[in-house]
């Protein structure tokens, strides 16, 4: 590449990156004629920059930076005001001058920036105003857009769409929108030519158990399998001592290469030479393994660096004149395992995509690789090769063709787009828009200072209204469905404000609650903007632990959860539905109880006239508030005379205050007085409590709490050593008569890190009956812990619930709770959105113009602009007029195979960017969330459904079902779907489309999700979370062999001995278990250790444990497969190698099969109980409660 490229027939732009020798944005074009990738570097001069909002002159303290080029002013739109606006432009040498670094050599850790967090390549992308995916020629060394003609047939669905009165319905400028359809048009017809391609896998020697580490290449490569699409099949072996050819069973086009044991060098240059010549290598997981594994091995045994046509990146791997794409990244993308490929896989292991989407499998020869004869080896490796091929060429190129359209969408390098999630492809699309218009990308705080105050009308206060929006399934087997497509707390539930704690009852609108930020953890203060309450009639889940949590929420309810990323560091996910949580692998999460409480410091507090250090007197107050009296001259603190360092530490800390501590013995009642005789010190307290000096009325000032976590935990300590008491467990626990010292202590507990709950008993002490509350604390080794809810223990249960439901709404979207003393983080609810119909974006929600404020969303304080098209609107918008009313249209219109085939692409792959973008828009992770435009959606959404539910039923037709956006509806004529779809589009703007159609449909009166068997007998289970790699054999097998059966079905009839079928599969496999006749490799649970064994020196994992027990047979590395199997002695677990049957643990497996099997029985009204012949476990609770 060190002649600039003058000249390049028609190519198609695949990706980007920048390259640091020359400082340079690097573009990767292929050519369909020569196949190959062709490198053109920037030669218009372009440089990185930031904006800021501070003058050039004030900048100047920059200037004498050797990496600033420039900083001039330059005129930008501002779409918040929009108006114009000065800014200044900090034009650099180097990217890592912007940003990237943790110090001052990055610009945006000094100063406040703008646009300073985008990738170079891609900004570089956005400013030349190129799109990836699309064709262009280079004449003279300067790129040019190379458009094609589109046919007649395609010009004329072109005019109809755009002529098409529904299809401008809520538009401001018709003009701007139908011009933008005829872009898109353009550019997503452009044809996609076949990339050629080469898959390979490397095969590595290991010892049992253990995958080799990439990053150090100790060991040799052994195999390496190619599969190219242009028929190339190839595989390198490398012959080790004592191993045998055998007889090859490979394909006969297969040519197989040997290398003799001192070879393996020669045999990764010929390798290189392989992959050099392909444009596009495709891997399966080849980020983290094959891709560094060979580098690094490369590097390792000698081989020059400008011979490897590999090169690493921090989280990735790509080729220097080529592209790399890793399925495993590609697959584990949910857009594409659930609206590209409907869900058919559930764990992302190239056996069980390539099973569920191709019908084929890896090779199983039954031992270890190490024990295969060389042909043996080299059939495992390039089938392994040859079935990843297959996932980018199946169905006539499937996803190669997804991945080149959604770039054109996103606007997005073919590789990001593989890498990355939907979220990353809206935000490219977005921030490529706003260039195109010359506007600047706001800042998230500008957005969050927009949203600042206001307060929001959007829950509908009429109950029959809001009781429509949650349809109870009709309960039972329904055949001929179709499906079309377009929360809360009970009243035990308590909320935490400024004010304390309240219920429903006493908690009002402009209270001001706590709250926890998610993206940072930390504690803020939220207005509450609305509370709203209803009457509820049906299922609800309960969330109950052996640590007595105990909370109810409806299913729609978002609860917040964390992981674990490594060491002690946790991160705080966005919220989940609480009938989704069994979505969570290991079956288990971990619910916050509080996030991190940032308080004022200071060294000294003001009592009236007199100032003290503030930690000596928070302790002192602490113990004056459970043990201390109040008499007009003197404080008096009574002690156990027992209690020896208690007394010596309440006396330093009076000396501390200034003060002479007097003790007095009183050695009948074996108690201390230790008094201050202090008038003026006494009526400062007797004022700071507000009069309120008696024991039971006091309560600690609201000011103290706004102190930070370093200070209350003196305030704390004085608490406990008044009425608090350690056990010889070490268990702090609080005492109190006192309700409001209960509530200040556990608050206190929170804000410092610990858990707390409160419990209200009862004493029977001095023969009478005295209520009183009892704190305990928890906590202590790990601050900021969670309580672990595990599906799999039965933490999670459903039960029937009748009575008023209510939550409120606050900016963070989540609420501090507490129920039963037990105190959780929680999130509240928001609803699916309408984009286009409302004109809906964050700059046109409230916008500037004083004239739009008469276009409001209904039952909200919302307007919406009405000059300007809403960039979110005209984007979402009219990419879904292009799906649903022309590219559906030209798909069955086709007059050729190739035609159809590509219409067919680009509609799909506008379903899984419009599928997921409503979540994404919605979801304050989104750099562009603006809070009132998802209140604005929220009243939109509603509104539609329930219309259109009202639609149905004066057309007869019986709704059994309502989940967000879609409507289950029984048996319609097609003249009723086309009635119900016309008033959508008529009345709305909307366009409702048969999603599904379910040869029939199960829904239990037990649980709200389904069952449903498509017409092509696919199974869909509501919340099915699919069947991890790590569930042993048997349970699994019988999972599918559950829904094999059901696929079957075609009658009413056949649906009852099916779910008898089932009932004996389960009873047959069950059976087994008790008499504990599985064998061991089949019970077995495989999981992979992170980190060694002894590096785990808190909690110790199950695996852990059993990677324990084999340390004495051989040693452990981090990346061990570990498979163990649960016995009845402890530890529980054992090696699958040491096991004995007799130990097996009948019990747990038992657990987990009713845990794994448990969406299916449950929709069907199957009791597993029942099925396997367990007795029900009766409660005392159900002698009182029945």
């Amino acid at each position: 590449m060190s002649e600039p490229l003058e000249t390049l027939a028609p190519s198609l732009l695949v990706s980007a990156t920048y390259d640091n020798q020359s400082q340079s944005a690097v573009l990767k074009f292929y050519n369909p004629e020569t196949q190959k990738v062709v490198l053109w570097k920037d030669q218009t001069g372009h440089k990185p920059y930031c904006y800021s909002k501070l003058k050039p002159d004030e900048l100047g303290f920059l200037s004498s930076r050797k990496d600033i080029i420039k900083i001039e002013a330059v005129k930008r739109k501002n779409f918040l005001k929009d108006e114009e606006e000065t800014v200044s432009k900090i034009i650099v040498t180097d990217p890592l001058a912007i940003g990237g670094t943790q110090t001052d050599k990055s610009i945006r850790n000094i100063i406040e920036t703008w646009e300073s967090d985008i990738k170079y390549y891609e900004n570089y992308l956005y400013d030349q105003g190129l799109i990836v995916g699309k064709f262009y020629r280079i004449e003279n060394g300067k790129i040019i857009p190379h458009d094609f003609e589109l046919s007649e047939d395609v010009n004329l669905a072109m005019k109809s769409l755009l002529l098409d009165a529904n299809t401008t319905k809520g538009l401001v400028d018709v003009k701007e929108f139908q011009e933008y359809i005829t872009q898109w048009a353009h550019l997503l017809n452009q044809p996609i030519p076949k990339i050629r391609r080469l898959s390979f896998d490397i095969e590595v020697e290991s010892e049992i158990g253990r995958i080799p580490d990439p990053k150090i290449a100790e060991k040799r490569i052994t195999a390496v399998g190619f599969a190219g699409s242009d028929g190339f099949k190839q595989v390198f072996v490398l012959r080790k001592t004592g191993s045998t050819d055998g007889t090859s069973e490979l394909p006969p086009d297969v040519k197989v290469t040997f290398y003799a044991e001192n070879d393996e060098k020669k045999m990764i240059e010929d390798a290189f030479k392989i992959i050099s010549d392909y444009p596009f290598v495709i891997t399966y997981n080849g980020d983290d393994f094959d891709m560094p594994y060979l580098y690094n091995r490369a590097e390792r045994l000698g081989l020059k660096n400008s011979d490897n046509p590999l090169y690493m990146m921090r989280d990735s791997a790509t080729l220097k004149h080529g592209v790399h794409i890793d399925l495993y990244r590609t697959m584990s993308n949910r857009s594409f395992q659930i609206y590209a490929f409907s869900h058919k896989y559930t764990d992302f292991s190239l056996n069980s995509v390539t099973k569920a989407l191709l019908g084929e499998s890896k090779i199983d020869y039954g031992v270890d690789l190490d024990r295969l004869t060389n042909y043996q080896l080299a059939n495992y490796c390039y089938n392994d090769a040859r079935i990843t091929l297959k996932l980018t060429s199946f169905n006539s190129d499937l996803l190669m063709n997804l991945l080149v359209v959604i770039s054109r969408i996103a606007r997005m390098p073919v590789d990001d787009i593989a890498r990355m999630g939907v979220s990353q492809w809206i935000r490219s699309l977005l921030y490529y828009e706003h260039r195109q218009r010359n506007a600047m990308i706001p800042r998230r705080e500008e957005l969050d200072s927009k949203s600042q105050g206001v307060i929001s009308d959007a829950i509908i206060k009429d109950k029959k209204y809001r009781g429509g929006l949650v349809i109870d399934p009709v309960e039972g087997i329904h055949f001929q469905v179709i499906v079309m497509d377009f929360a809360c707390f009970d009243t035990r539930t308590e909320v935490l404000t400024t004010k304390g704690w309240k219920t429903h009852l006493s908690l009002q609108k402009n209270d001001v609650a706590l709250t926890v930020n998610l993206r940072t953890g930390n504690i803020e203060k939220n207005k509450i903007k609305k509370i709203f309450k209803y009457d509820y009639n049906g299922k609800i889940y309960r969330i109950k632990t052996p640590k007595k949590l105990d909370f109810l929420f409806t299913p729609n309810h978002r609860v917040v959860y964390k992981i674990k990323t490594g060491g002690n560091t946790w991160k705080w996910n966005d919220k989940l539905h609480v009938n989704e949580i069994n979505k969570i692998g290991n079956y288990h999460i971990s619910l916050p109880y509080f996030g991190n409480w940032k308080g004022k410091k200071t060294t000294h507090i003001k009592i009236g006239q007199s100032t003290f250090k503030i930690n000596y007197w928070l302790e002192f107050f602490g113990r004056f508030l459970g043990d201390g009296y109040l008499t007009d001259r003197s404080i008096r603190i009574y002690e156990n005379s027992k209690n020896v360092k208690k007394i010596k530490r309440l006396s330093y800390l009076i000396k501390k205050l200034g003060f002479t501590p007097k003790i007095k013995y009183e050695e009948k009642k074996n108690s201390v007085v230790i008094s201050i005789n202090d008038k003026k010190l006494s009526g400062l307290i007797k004022n700071h409590l507000s009069g309120k000096t008696h024991s039971k009325d006091r309560c600690v000032p609201e000011n103290y709490h706004e102190y930070s976590k370093e200070h209350l935990e003196f305030l704390l300590r004085g608490m406990i050593d008044s009425d608090g008491s350690i056990s010889k467990s070490g268990e702090i626990t609080y005492s109190t008569v006192n309700k409001n010292l209960a509530n200040d202590f556990q608050l206190l507990a929170l804000k410092v890190g610990y858990n707390c709950s409160i419990t209200k008993r009862v004493s029977t002490r001095f023969g009478r009956k005295t209520n009183y509350y009892h704190c305990v604390l928890s906590g202590f080794r790990k601050k900021n812990a969670s309580f672990v809810v595990s599906k799999q223990y039965k933490h999670i249960r459903e039960q029937y619930y009748k009575g008023s439901v209510w939550c409120a709404n606050t900016h963070n979207t989540t609420l501090i709770i507490r129920r039963r003393g037990r105190v959780i983080v929680t999130g509240n609810s928001l609803y699916p959105s309408i984009i286009k119909v409302r004109n809906l974006s964050y700059e046109t929600i409230r916008c500037s113009h004083k004239e739009c404020k008469a276009n409001t969303i209904p039952d909200t304080n919302h307007w919406v602009c009405t000059k300007h098209n809403g960039l979110t609107s005209m984007l979402i918008g009219s990419l879904r007029d292009l799906r649903v009313n022309y590219y559906k249209h030209l798909a069955k219109k086709a007059k050729t195979q190739e035609e159809k085939e590509r219409y067919t692409v680009v509609s799909q792959a506008l379903k899984v960017i419009l599928n997921a973008s409503y979540g994404v828009m919605g979801a304050e992770i989104f750099p562009l969330y603006f809070l009132p435009a998802a209140e604005a959606t929220t009243a939109v959404g509603r509104h539609i459904i329930m219309e259109t539910i009202k639609k149905c039923q004066e057309s007869n037709v019986q709704v059994l079902y309502s989940d967000t956006d879609s409507l289950f509806i029984k048996n319609p004529t097609p003249e009723q779907i086309a009635a119900i779809i016309e008033s959508a589009k008529n009345t709305h703007g909307v366009d409702l489309e048969v999603d599904k159609e379910y040869r029939y449909v199960v829904l239990s009166n037990r649980k709200k999700n389904y069952l449903g068997v498509t017409k092509d007998g696919k199974v869909d289970v509501k919340g099915l979370t699919g069947k991890k790699s790590h569930t042993p054999p048997f349970i699994r097998n019988l999972f599918y062999e559950l829904l094999d059966i059901l696929s079957k079905v075609e009658t009413a009839n056949d649906f009852e001995a099916a779910k008898k079928k089932i009932s004996d599969k389960i009873s047959e496999c069950a059976t087994k278990v008790k008499e504990k006749k599985i064998p061991i490799p089949d019970l077995a649970f495989n999981v992979m250790i992170s980190k060694a064994p002894d590096e785990y020196d808190k909690t110790v994992p199950q695996h852990i444990r059993a990677a324990k027990l084999l340390e004495q047979h051989r040693e452990i590395k981090r990346g061990d497969i570990i498979s163990y199997v649960k016995i009845i002695n402890k530890p529980g677990v054992k090696p699958v190698e040491m096991a004995r049957q007799d130990e097996i643990d009948s019990a747990k497996y038992m657990e987990f099969m009713e845990s794994t099997l448990d969406q299916i029985t449950s929709s069907m009204d199957l009791d597993f109980d029942k099925i396997v012949g367990r007795p029900k476990q009766t409660g005392l609770d159900q002698f009182f409660w029945s």
